[in-house]
């Protein structure tokens, strides 16, 4: 006993217990001075406790080693209920990648199209406007007195077409001018600047062709509307925005004219004018405008990734609006199918969502979960992921394949065979940051959940979710 009394009194043990939970402590990549702090007290608690035990009497080993214990379990309990470093698990930060602050749009028409040679006459139904837009013309000996009144009263009456629709569309237009770029018009809008900052050419070949001046005004009104409102409504998608744009604009450029070139077509604008041809100008132009303002009051609503059914519940929504107890509905939904658009079919519909833990090491383990909340299981396919910035991957799915797509050495593809309805998959992964990829001031990783399937026409997810992983420091 004498002789462990002297040990354990003795400088050069307390020396070597010491340097021994320090290099545990830098192994553990915990805080130096928590390490200290933490030795001294386990040290000197030990050694109080070994004081009182060997001045008993009975000098039980074994009450020794169970002091010893608890009072280790308690220093423990400590650290990990101090340490900023321990495991934390806690819902990552997720969010819809938002289309960020709007600098410019550069719109591009009828590319590949050829100008009609002869002289365009007014349309039908054609309403001399009463009152002319103030419209800016840049210097150019194309853009004559006679074109420049040719293109105010088209663009006046064509404004008023649409305000007579109830659209409520600015009267404001970028400065026009002449170009040589390809396709019959130009638009770039600069959306933090007046609208006179922007500019809208027509194609020199086009100047005289009166549809396709129109064409660039409602294209570029409709934009304008659509991007105005996303202040409001965050959660917008820029790219169905696109969409709708080129729908919309197409349909009315040919209905306010009553002509649709034999080679022009798009999605969704040729099947407007299929339900023109079948039901009528003015109910059609009525449709699409409420579809149109569904778009702009209330974009959330019937919200879908997929376009094509986001578009038909709009269309829906606006049917109900001038369709007595829905007569149309059927002829409309019987036109677009036959034309190969699906408005039909139940669709799987995943949402993501994740987990994380740190660890002592640094290294992060990720639980993302994909729910499928449809009542339809989803087709075959593969999950993808990727982090960004890149980190060195510990851990991956069983199955998980490389993505040959990018240069991302984190991101895998994860095959699977379906997904039932109202059920989960779960992906397992495990990284650590790569050194001299993660600058010091960055706090941390984004990491990008995709699905992919081999009949994406029958289902359809939450495009670009990103998860935001904080280091928890």
């Amino acid at each position: 006993m004498r002789q462990l009394d002297v040990i354990l009194s003795s400088n050069p043990f307390w020396g070597v217990v010491a340097l021994f939970f320090l290099l545990v402590g830098g192994a553990w990549k915990g805080d130096v001075v928590t390490i200290i702090a933490l030795s001294l007290a386990w040290g000197v608690g030990l050694f109080t406790i070994y004081g009182v035990w060997a001045s008993q009497a009975g000098q039980d080993w074994r009450l020794l080693c169970g002091l010893a214990l608890l009072y280790s379990g308690v220093v423990i309990l400590l650290y990990y209920g101090i340490d900023p470093h321990r495991p934390v698990s806690r819902p990552v930060v997720a969010e819809p990648v938002g289309g960020g602050t709007f600098v410019t749009q550069v719109t591009l028409l009828d590319v590949g199209a050829s100008p009609s040679d002869a002289s365009i006459p007014d349309p039908p139904d054609w309403h001399e406007p009463k009152m002319g837009m103030p419209l800016r013309f840049t210097d150019s000996p194309l853009l004559t007195t006679a074109v420049r009144r040719q293109i105010t009263r088209d663009l006046s009456a064509f404004r008023e077409y649409l305000t007579g629709l109830e659209i409520p569309v600015a009267g404001d237009f970028p400065p026009i001018g002449v170009s040589d770029r390809p396709g019959s018009a130009q638009a770039r809008m600069l959306g933090s600047l007046p609208t006179y900052r922007s500019s809208a050419t027509i194609n020199q070949g086009w100047i005289l062709d009166r549809r396709a001046v129109t064409g660039q005004y409602v294209d570029y009104a409709i934009a304008e509307m659509l991007r105005q409102r996303a202040g409001q409504h965050s959660t917008v998608s820029v790219l169905q925005d696109m969409m709708a744009t080129s729908a919309i604009a197409g349909y009315y450029n040919w209905s306010f004219w009553n002509y649709k070139p034999d080679n022009a077509g798009g999605h969704w604008s040729s099947q407007l004018w299929q339900i023109r041809g079948v039901l009528g100008k003015r109910f059609t132009d009525r449709l699409v405008a409420f579809t149109l303002k569904g778009l702009l009051d209330s974009p959330e609503e019937d919200a879908d990734p997929h376009f094509d059914t986001y578009f038909y519940r709009k269309m829906q929504a606006a049917d109900s609006v001038i369709d007595n107890n829905a007569e149309k509905m059927g002829e409309i939904k019987a036109i677009i199918e036959k034309s190969g658009i699906d408005v039909s079919t139940p669709r799987a519909h995943l949402v993501f969502s994740a987990t994380s833990v740190k660890r002592h090491d640094g290294s992060f383990q990720v639980e993302a979960i994909a729910t499928n909340g449809s009542n339809v299981p989803t087709g075959r396919g593969q999950l993808r992921t990727h982090f960004a910035p890149d980190v060195r991957l510990l851990r991956a799915p069983k199955g998980a394949l490389s993505d040959p797509s990018t240069n991302l050495q984190s991101a895998r593809l994860i095959p699977f065979e379906s997904i039932a309805a109202h059920a989960t998959a779960r992906i397992y992964l495990e990284f650590i940051p790569v050194r001299g990829t993660f600058p010091p001031d960055v706090k941390f990783f984004v990491t990008q959940f995709d699905y992919q399937c081999e009949a994406c026409g029958s289902d359809t997810h939450v495009h670009g979710l990103k998860f935001t992983l904080s280091n928890f420091e």
